[in-house]
């Protein structure tokens, strides 16, 4: 009796399982029964009929009966050939009603009807059973996945990328669920087959060339078989929904093999040509998509009662890409505009630097004053260049993002250049001002000094007239070019002083008489040099080769 209420499968559970751990469940509900009958059922049977008999001695039910031929004929023999066929009407009732069981527990996952809407949404078909009528779900993963489906769908699979990232499979391959379920099935068949017949551990001092087994439940029985066409058929119907489930994340892949940095990264080299329209457009575009991923993506979803998907990885992987991807468009939206700001800061660093040198000669002071009164125009240039930046800073705002403290420095850096360079512009016109006073006395002090070296350079120049001695000329010629590069340089002071006099608005000081000095010493000048150069050239020119003899030398000389 308690080998009938067996069964060789576990169709009662209260979760879904994997794959491998449905199989394994299956694989050990199986031993177990099969381990029972071989073992105790067996045993039990043979010590009941043992200690039933083992007082009887000789006659119809003689246990200790050694010879075959009257064995054959004794009453014994009637009752342990009826033990067997009990044994073996028990062990075809247990496969049978097992095997019916399995497959019944099939056709109940199988049965419901499911219609794929989306990743989000699967219509399901419920049919009537226990006395409740059919009924249909139409909604999402948080309505299905509920007391609305009587029983937790059979099998657990889970949604996941492949190695290499492109694309999205099951954790489980579809192609393995029916041959793993043909293989539980065909198991129960091979572990119930083999038990022995009970009648020679019984008989034992009678001589058994072999001993005989149970008759068990043979796999090509056609009963066996349409039991198994029909867990394949069911189970194949079942999975065409599955496939397509699966098949709706076709969508997803280019998110899924996406690199935000490269996306970004791409944008950005498109340089001064990217616009703010377009940054804007791009986080518009990629902040709706992220909202909708909330929605299309369901954390699970029950695909019939025979497969629950669990989504949930995948769910994080696409939301924490999409929101990566968000991130790095509103953080180029706030680089793009520090870039902007950080090339004028620097063009305005080098109008302060300007205006920070310290004038070294009266020149300098002028040349500052004229910057600084190029100065508004030059600001308002840049300030149009902030005022570029402002549209992005103000979407920023609206988008409430919150700049660092780095970008939010260099953004008030840049806006208060104008009044910062304003101020610095201001103090430096004061200190102009000393510096002109404290130029225009060292320059009248200068003055005094060079009308005195005039004084001497007149006298110099009157006095070339009584160097006559060709034997001197060495001395001669270089006091000559000294004098002329005191004359030049007397020149050019004299144009410096008469210039600076101008800068200041001072009357001109007529330094003509430097000229005329230069014109009193040019024909000394030119005939000491052109004396030495022919002397130092006559010896070459006499004694040398005419190969030597250079034309143009000689001409000039």
């Amino acid at each position: 009796a308690k080998a009938l209420k067996m069964s060789l499968f576990n169709t009662h559970f209260t979760k879904s399982l994997r794959l491998e751990e449905f199989e394994q469940g299956q694989m050990q509900t199986t031993d177990q029964t099969a381990n029972y009958l071989k073992d105790t059922w067996v045993v039990t049977l043979k010590n009941a009929i043992k200690s039933s008999f083992k007082d009887v001695g000789k006659g119809w039910f003689n246990l200790h009966e050694s010879n075959m031929e009257t064995y054959e004929f004794s009453k014994l023999k009637k009752f342990l050939t009826q033990t067997k066929f009990i044994m073996e009407d028990t062990l075809r009732f247990l496969v049978e009603d097992s095997l019916q069981r399995l497959v019944a527990f099939v056709r109940i996952a199988c049965s419901h009807r499911a219609t794929v809407k989306s990743t989000a949404c699967v219509e399901l078909e419920v049919p009537a059973m226990d006395n409740q009528p059919a009924y249909v779900i139409n909604g999402n993963s948080s309505t299905i996945n509920t007391a609305s489906v009587r029983k937790p769908p059979l099998l657990l699979l889970e949604l996941q990328a492949t190695k290499d990232g492109t694309r999205f499979q099951y954790s489980t391959s579809l192609d393995a669920i029916i041959p793993r379920f043909c293989a539980v099935y065909d198991n129960s068949l091979n572990k119930v087959s083999g038990i022995p017949v009970i009648e020679p551990s019984i008989m034992e001092e009678l001589f058994w060339a072999i001993v005989p087994q149970l008759t068990a439940v043979h796999p090509l029985e056609e009963w066996v078989i349409k039991g198994k066409e029909e867990l394949v058929a069911r189970i194949t119907s079942a999975l065409v929904p599955v496939r397509e489930y699966l098949a709706m994340y076709d969508t997803y892949e280019p998110l899924l093999r996406l690199s935000p940095e490269s996306y970004v990264a791409a944008l950005e080299a498109k340089g001064e040509d990217l616009a703010l329209a377009e940054v804007k457009a791009e986080i518009k575009k990629h902040s709706q998509e992220l909202t909708a991923l909330y929605d299309a993506l369901p954390s699970g979803m029950a695909i019939g009662g025979l497969v629950y998907v669990n989504t949930q990885k995948v769910r994080e992987v696409l939301l924490k890409k999409k929101e990566k991807l968000v991130a790095l468009l509103r953080s180029l939206c706030a680089r793009i505009p520090r870039k902007m700001m950080s090339v004028v800061s620097s063009k305005f660093a080098e109008i302060e630097k300007v205006l920070r040198q310290k004038p070294e000669k009266l020149e300098d002071v002028h040349e500052q004053r004229k910057y600084i009164d190029g100065l508004p125009q030059a600001i308002g240039t840049l300030m149009q260049d902030i005022e570029t930046t402002r549209p992005w800073y103000e979407y920023l705002e609206l988008q409430k993002y919150g700049l660092t403290d780095e970008e939010a420095k260099d953004k008030f850096l840049g806006v208060s250049w104008p009044a910062k360079l304003q101020r610095l512009a201001d103090r430096q016109m004061a200190a102009l001002a000393e510096d002109e006073s404290r130029f225009r006395e060292d320059m009248f002090q200068e003055q005094d000094g060079f009308q005195d070296s005039l004084g001497e350079l007149s006298t110099l120049v009157n006095n070339s007239a009584q160097n006559v001695d060709l034997s001197k000329m060495d001395t001669v010629v270089q006091e000559v070019k000294r004098l002329d590069e005191r004359l030049r340089k007397a020149d050019a002071d004299a144009q410096l002083y008469n210039a600076r006099e101008g800068l200041l608005g001072l009357p001109i000081t007529d330094y003509s008489h430097v000229r005329s000095l230069m014109d009193i010493h040019d024909p000394f000048l030119q005939f000491w040099t052109t004396s030495s150069t022919w002397r130092a050239n006559y010896k070459s020119w006499m004694n040398d080769s005419w190969e030597k003899l250079e034309g143009e030398q000689v001409e000039s000389s």
